[in-house]
């Protein structure tokens, strides 16, 4: 009796997959390289903001 209340049967459809996109490979001069490697390195980065923000916060506690 329960088939009579269901709602049609519908042919399952084979899943299409998407085609892949094509990687797009970025490439730069050995010299742009260089510097940006060499100011990455002066600067310091993260590192160093939070070392010198440490250094900061004490030099005013400590009164230098």
């Amino acid at each position: 009796m329960s088939g009579v209340f269901s709602s049609p049967k519908k042919p399952k459809m084979p899943v299409q997959q998407a085609e892949p996109e094509p990687i797009a490979t970025v490439t730069e001069d050995a010299e742009v390289s260089r510097r940006k490697e060499k100011k990455k390195l002066s600067t310091g980065g993260r590192g160093s903001t939070i070392m010198s923000g440490i250094m900061a916060a004490l030099k005013k506690r400590l009164g230098e």
